[in-house]
C-alpha cells in the first residue's frame, strides 16, 4: 500500500509540473499524478510478473540438454527447484493475478532476452545453487528462497534495476516502497494460499482523496501562501528561495489549514523529512522556521482547527482573535 508520505512526494512532484508549465492546466496534472500513483502499482504488479517469467526459463533452461548441467546440479530434475518452488506455483496459477495483468496491458514479452540475462545472474548465485542442492525444501524455505533471490540478486541488480527503470518512468523514485510491498506481500503468503494476497493501492479510499486534495488545496492557495511566506522573509527574495522548498512550504501549509485530522506535528515532520532528500542542504532548517511563523499566525486567526481521536487541541491558539474571521480561500 502506497503511504501518505509517498503520496505527499508524488503531489510535490505533480505540483513542479504544474507550476513550471506554461498551460497551468490543474484537471491535466491531476491526472498525471493519478497516473503516476497507478505506474508505481504496475511496478508492484511487475515484478510478481517477472518472477513468473524467470520460472519459465528456468523450466526450460532444466529440459535444455540436461547433460550440459550436470556438473553443477546433481540430477537434471533438481534444475526444475526454481519452477516448482509453491510461491511462484502460487503465482503461475493464480487467474485472478493473470486477469489483473490482462487489464492493466502489463507484460513483459517484448523484454524477455533481458530477462534470460537477469536468469543467468540468478542462477549463479549461491541462493540459487543452494536452494536448487536440496533434495526437498519446507514451505517457508520456499518463501525464503524467492525473499532472498530478490533481495540478495535482483534488486542489487544493476540489471535489473535499469530494466525497471526502462518500463517505469518513476522507478527510482517508487523503488523503495516497491521492494517493501513485495516483501510484504511474499511474507504474508502461508500454504494455505489459494491466490497471490496483492495489496491494494491505497490502505483507504481517504488517501486517494487525501492526494487530490492535497494537490488542489495548494494551487488554490498559491498566492495567499506566496503572500504569508513573503512576510515572514522580508531579507530575502521569493527568486533567491530554492523552488523546491517554495513547494514543499505551500504544500505543508495546504495541509495544516485543510486537513484538521491531521496533527500539526505529522505534517510539518513529513515534510521536513521529504526536504531532506529531495531539496537543498539546509532547507529543512529553513521551511521548518518559515513554516512555524506562518502556522502561528494561522492558529491566532482561527484558520488552524485541530479535531479528532488523538489530537489534542491547544485552545488558546485554535480560539479566533477579535473579529478575524476564516477567509473564504480556506474552504
Amino acid at each position: 500500500m502506497i503511504s501518505r508520505r509517498h503520496l505527499r512526494i508524488k503531489v510535490k512532484q505533480a505540483l513542479y509540473g504544474y507550476f513550471q508549465s506554461n498551460e497551468k492546466n490543474i484537471v491535466s496534472c491531476e491526472k498525471e499524478l493519478t497516473k503516476s500513483v497507478e505506474n508505481l502499482y504496475d511496478s508492484y504488479l511487475l515484478i510478481f510478473l517477472f518472477l513468473q517469467e524467470l520460472s519459465e526459463i528456468s523450466r526450460i533452461y532444466a529440459e535444455d540438454k540436461p547433460e550440459k548441467h550436470i556438473k553443477v546440479f546433481m540430477a537434471p530434475k533438481t534444475n526444475n527447484r526454481f519452477y516448482e518452488n509453491r510461491v511462484l506455483q502460487l503465482i503461475i496459477n493464480d487467474k485472478s493475478f493473470e486477469d489483473l495483468c490482462k487489464r492493466r496491458h502489463l507484460t513483459w514479452l517484448p523484454e524477455s532476452d533481458v530477462i534470460k540475462k537477469v536468469f543467468n545472474e540468478l542462477k549463479e548465485s549461491k541462493t540459487y545453487i543452494k536452494y536448487c542442492w536440496k533434495d526437498n525444501s519446507t514451505f517457508d524455505e520456499d518463501i525464503e528462497f524467492i525473499s532472498s533471490s530478490l533481495k540478495d540478486v535482483l534488486f542489487d541488480s544493476q540489471l535489473f534495476q535499469d530494466i525497471m527503470e526502462d518500463k517505469c518512468i518513476s522507478w527510482v523514485d517508487d523503488k523503495e516502497l516497491v521492494q517493501g510491498m513485495i516483501f510484504k506481500t511474499i511474507k504474508s503468503i502461508n500454504d494455505n494460499s489459494k491466490t497471490t494476497p496483492l495489496m491494494p493501492l491505497f490502505k483507504e479510499e481517504d488517501d486517494k482523496i487525501f492526494m487530490s486534495e492535497l494537490f488542489r488545496k495548494t494551487i488554490i492557495n498559491d498566492k495567499e501562501f506566496d503572500e504569508r511566506i513573503s512576510k515572514k522573509t522580508i531579507n530575502w527574495d521569493l527568486d533567491r528561495i530554492a523552488f523546491m522548498d517554495i513547494i514543499l512550504m505551500k504544500m505543508a501549509l495546504a495541509e495544516l489549514i485543510s486537513f484538521p485530522e491531521i496533527p500539526e506535528k505529522v505534517t510539518i515532520n513529513e515534510f521536513l523529512d521529504i526536504a531532506k532528500k529531495y531539496s537543498t542542504e539546509g532547507s529543512s532548517n529553513f521551511i521548518n522556521g518559515i513554516i512555524d511563523k506562518v502556522r502561528m499566525d494561522y492558529e491566532t486567526e482561527g484558520v488552524i482547527n485541530k479535531t479528532g481521536k488523538g489530537l489534542i487541541v491547544k485552545e488558546k491558539n485554535n480560539k479566533p482573535t477579535g473579529s478575524k474571521k476564516k477567509k473564504k480561500y480556506y474552504k
